[in-house]
């Protein structure tokens, strides 16, 4: 999606050039797609299957507020890029973007669960790693959050925190890009 902000005090002539200049770089045979003019909402529909071929342009300001409903609705009729109801039934893998030690909790890794589901609680038994050494942490997820709000129960497509059964030395382990399993 091609968006040309800031149109109500744009010149003529320079919209029109970018405009054309635009064509020319996506008509290119490294990209391969045609610009299509987004003017009312039956453009959003005829585009929309389209997406592979044709590249949506949409003029909007946000002075005067023209066009942003139909980039907004543009956004929202994007097709998910990602399905995660569907990797419901694959095994847990939870991708860790950041640790924290909480004082009274212990180890506490934020990030996403990228498939499967977990009911925490002491006898949810995971793997974290790899360490520097390629082996997996065995540990307990005791607790989760989402949003900061206790839950006992995370599926895939969420992001959540999740806190450890871990002593000090296996506390120091732990680093970003790691995976819980």
């Amino acid at each position: 999606i091609v968006v040309f902000t800031k149109v109500d005090g744009c010149p003529e002539h320079a919209l029109t050039t970018s405009k054309k200049e635009l064509g020319k770089l996506l008509r290119s045979p490294e990209i391969g797609k045609r610009p299509f003019a987004i003017k009312t909402e039956q453009d959003i529909a005829t585009c929309m299957g389209k997406l592979h071929a044709l590249a949506p342009t949409i003029d909007i300001s946000c002075v005067t507020g023209e066009g942003l409903d139909l980039l907004r609705k543009m956004l929202f009729t994007l097709p998910k890029r990602r399905r995660h109801e569907k990797k419901v039934e694959r095994p847990f893998e939870f991708l860790v973007e950041d640790i924290f030690n909480v004082p009274g909790v212990g180890s506490v890794v934020s990030g996403f669960v990228n498939a499967g589901e977990i009911t925490v609680g002491s006898n949810a038994h995971v793997y974290v790693g790899p360490t520097d050494d390629g082996t997996f942490l065995k540990t307990v997820a005791k607790s989760a959050h989402i949003a900061r709000i206790n839950t006992s129960h995370i599926t895939a497509g969420q992001s959540a925190c999740l806190a450890f059964s871990l002593n000090k030395e296996l506390r120091k382990k732990l680093r970003r890009g790691m995976v819980v399993l």
